[in-house]
């Protein structure tokens, strides 16, 4: 819209001439140029919508009728698009829909999902159409897989089991339909049975624990993972998880159902989480074969390749040594301890804050005598591995398979 005062000033305009623009000739301008009568619009923000057809403005310099704004690029319309199985409804501004269903008709947005994909450089596998909460490592798609199957014909066809939040925290819990019952986690404690004491030359059983960076030891186990799948073995896939991880790999549980009873006892006690109001359980495992192993030196190698040349996350880091207790003083430690955390000398006579949640699950195994005989009765041979990393072949991964 040209206002009175811009036509005003244009008396003022030294006269101008313009030969042959496009199509029409266009003669000098003498003063006020000559403009026909035509329907003015104040702005563009004011045509309506829903107006059906383009709208055309007069240009007086070069007395041209040209178009300058098409209102059906801002209409709101809905279009629908139906293939392979999707059917859905597209709303929005006419120009931003029309630019989404081209794409869909050149079949450049796929329904399909992607085929399972490897990732060598971050050592991953996943499914391209997951996010990435759902990625795990190789090392953990295998033993999870391999888990599975150990524990296929444990499972029903309707496990029953979900996930639930806790309202005091937000923490992802595991429960059985029909159950007030709820687990906050799990974890697993490792005994060996015949340790060889350098100072009698008698063979006991020790205990394995974990050091962490806050300095304490504990059992190796964690919160319930919410990216397993949950069924019965939730429980037991969880700690089994976590003994991987915070072992460095050290132990990995593949061949054996941690669930499995020996003479009708279950060898896994539930200990009480007060600060979840829940449940944690606690697997216990004895096995043969390491004894004569320097498992410090082991885990601290395998550490290096995980945390620093690898760069796995804080499941990884967390843990920074391991360690063996005779089993002896830790029941020593537990009669002269008024309840909570245990301090406890290590087989090299080092003293270590023990963790509470872990030594509430020595004390009430420690006071379970059936469950103890059984599992210190059920030692496991475990197999040793030594591997090459394929990106760091001069660094050997050591893994005891149970």
């Amino acid at each position: 819209m040209i206002s009175n005062k811009s036509i005003a000033s244009l008396s003022e305009i030294m006269p101008i001439k313009l030969n042959n623009v496009g199509n029409v000739e266009v003669q000098t301008v003498q003063g006020i140029p000559n403009i026909p009568n035509i329907p003015t619009v104040q702005t563009i923000q004011q045509i309506p919508s829903f107006l059906p057809s383009k709208i055309n403005f007069y240009d007086p310099f070069t007395g041209k009728v040209k178009l300058t704004y098409d209102p059906t690029e801002n209409m709101y319309i809905t279009s629908n698009y139906s293939c392979s199985g999707i059917n859905v409804n597209i709303s929005g501004n006419k120009s931003d829909v029309d630019k989404v269903m081209n794409i869909l008709r050149s079949n450049k947005l796929k329904s399909e999902p992607e085929k399972s994909s490897f990732d060598s450089s971050t050592n991953k596998k996943y499914e391209q159409n997951r996010d990435e909460s759902q990625v795990i490592t190789v090392e953990e798609f295998m033993n999870r897989k391999k888990q599975n199957k150990t524990n296929q014909s444990n499972q029903s066809n309707d496990d029953s089991w979900y996930y639930v939040i806790n309202p005091l925290n937000s923490k992802i819990m595991a429960t059985k339909i029909g159950s007030n019952v709820q687990y906050s986690g799990s974890g697993v404690i490792f005994f060996e049975k015949n340790f060889i004491n350098p100072n009698t030359q008698i063979a006991e059983p020790t205990v394995l624990l974990v050091k962490t960076y806050r300095g304490i030891v504990e059992d190796m186990g964690g919160e319930i993972d919410k990216r397993l799948k949950i069924s019965q073995a939730i429980l037991s896939d969880n700690a089994s998880k976590e003994a991987s991880e915070e072992s460095q790999h050290l132990f990995i549980i593949e061949n054996t159902d941690i669930n499995a009873k020996v003479d009708e006892t279950n060898l896994y006690l539930n200990i009480s989480d007060v600060d979840n109001s829940a449940l944690y359980r606690c697997y216990f495992v004895c096995i043969t074969g390491t004894e004569n192993e320097n498992l410090s030196e082991l885990f601290k190698a395998n550490r290096e390749i995980n945390v620093n040349m690898l760069r796995k996350g804080a499941a990884y880091q967390e843990t920074e040594d391991i360690t063996r207790f005779y089993l002896k003083d830790i029941r020593t430690a537990i009669q002269t301890s008024m309840g909570g955390n245990l301090l406890c000398k290590d087989v090299n006579g080092y003293t270590w804050n023990i963790r509470d949640r872990t030594s509430n699950c020595l004390r009430v195994f420690l006071g379970n005598k059936i469950v103890l005989d059984k599992v210190l009765r059920s030692e496991i041979q475990v197999k040793k591995n030594i591997t090459n990393h394929s990106l760091f072949k001069s660094q050997n991964m050591t893994t005891f398979t149970i």
